[in-house]
This record gives structure tokens, sequence and C-alpha cells, in this order.
């Protein structure tokens, strides 16, 4: 049977691998982790999640990292509050494919604080949130 993962959705992407290395620490080879990454609003953001994405790769953890399709991001929004809503909603379609074209069962998702508007896709799946 094949290691159950653990699917994290991130808008802080360090902040949860940082919990992810951990959890990681302690579960051993009993599970694995998949970290859907979410293309930044700016390019000089994309550049520095990409570098930290490969430093990490290169660390050799059973993390595996998979990149959503690039969003476009020029949408009206009165604050950042309602843009990362927005942002994060986009995502939403790419997310739900993500999670349903696992090779691994899926043992829950850890959505960022942020990223709750996807709790509905992870219900709609069957999945743990």
């Amino acid at each position: 049977m094949a290691t159950p993962t653990i699917i994290l959705v991130p808008v802080h992407l360090i902040s949860l691998l940082e919990a992810a290395k951990r959890l990681l620490a302690h579960a051993g080879r009993a599970l694995s982790l998949t970290m859907l990454v979410m293309r930044p609003p700016t390019e000089y953001l994309a550049a520095e999640i990409e570098d930290h994405v490969r430093r990490e790769e290169a660390f050799g953890l059973d993390v595996r990292f998979v990149h959503l399709p690039a969003m476009d991001h020029s949408m009206d929004f009165t604050g950042i509050e309602e843009f990362v809503s927005r942002f994060v909603q986009v995502h939403a379609p790419h997310v739900r494919v993500a999670i349903s074209r696992s090779t691994s069962p899926v043992a829950a998702v850890v959505l960022d604080f942020f990223c709750t508007t996807l709790i509905d896709v992870c219900r709609d799946l069957a999945v743990p949130a």
C-alpha cells in the first residue's frame, strides 16, 4: 500500500513548510507531504519562492512540491484581505485537481489560515481539512 500523504496548501509557504518539517521529523516514513505552490503575484516573490523550493528539494525531505498553474492576478479589490481571499479562490479549481490526482492516498489537507475558502473543496472530495 502506498504511503499516505498530507497535502499542505499555503499562502505563506515558508511558515507552513517549517511546520511540515517538524511533522515529518515525528512521523518518519509513516507519511509523505505534498505542498501545493501557488505562484505569487509578483515576479520578485515568484523568484524568491522558486529559489526556496529548489533549496528544500535539494535537502532531500519527503516533501513533493506541486506547482499550480499561474493565474491572472489583475483583479479589483478593496484591501489586502480581499486580495488574498480572491487570490486563493482563483486557485480552487487547480487545488481540486491536484488533490484528486494525488498518486498517494490523501490522509488530510492542511490549509494555511488564509486558505480557509478551500475547505469546501476538501469537503466535496471527502478529504479531512
